[in-house]
């Protein structure tokens, strides 16, 4: 009988991609806690060695032929790529509000799109064109929100946005991380 963990399924593709969700947004929110703290490249150092080690016990169950490539130079170009857009990702987490950054970081896929289509000739369909659309719709929505326009001359109403006690979309959703100095001050 196999075991629920190895077995292939919907279900076990919606756990895991929660498990993903979750162990990605603590990563990300410790990154904004740390990079208050210390350098975005020590914080970059130990993202990529934690991952190192959870990658030990695959390499010790499967060995180092997990590891074996047929275009070394491809996966090379590809690591550096990603350090670098790995780098410039903490340094954003770090220095820019994390509502922006995650907002950025999920116009990906409507990128992906039109290189897909650019780059690699592949053929994309009406439905997966108004699927980009409504995405890129909501991401401006989302980033216009956290700017804090005014939504009454395109809903018809302003309520969902002001709040009773004066604060905005962006203020009643956010927080900030601060120093021990910021919070000694606020005492």
């Amino acid at each position: 009988m196999r075991s629920w963990w190895n077995a292939k399924g919907y279900y076990q593709g919606v756990v895991f991609l929660l498990l993903m969700m979750l162990v990605s947004c603590t990563n990300d929110v410790l990154t904004k806690f740390l990079g208050k703290r210390l350098d975005p490249f020590e914080v970059m150092f130990f993202r990529f060695f934690f991952n190192l080690v959870t990658l030990v016990p695959f390499l010790l169950k499967y060995g180092s032929d997990v590891f074996k490539t047929k275009n070394l130079s491809f996966n090379i170009m590809r690591g550096v790529l990603g350090v670098i857009g790995f780098s410039l990702f903490i340094y954003s987490i770090v220095h820019i509000k994390l509502v922006e950054v995650v907002t950025i970081f999920w116009t990906i896929p409507l990128f992906v799109l039109i290189l897909s289509l650019v780059f690699l000739h592949e053929k994309v369909t009406l439905m997966r064109w108004i699927a980009t659309l409504i995405g890129f719709i909501g991401l401006s929505a989302v980033t216009l929100i956290d700017e804090g326009h005014n939504f009454e001359w395109y809903f018809g109403t302003n309520e969902w946005i002001d709040w009773e006690d004066g604060k905005s979309f962006k203020e009643a959703f956010s927080c900030e991380v601060i120093t021990d100095e910021e919070a000694e001050v606020l005492k």
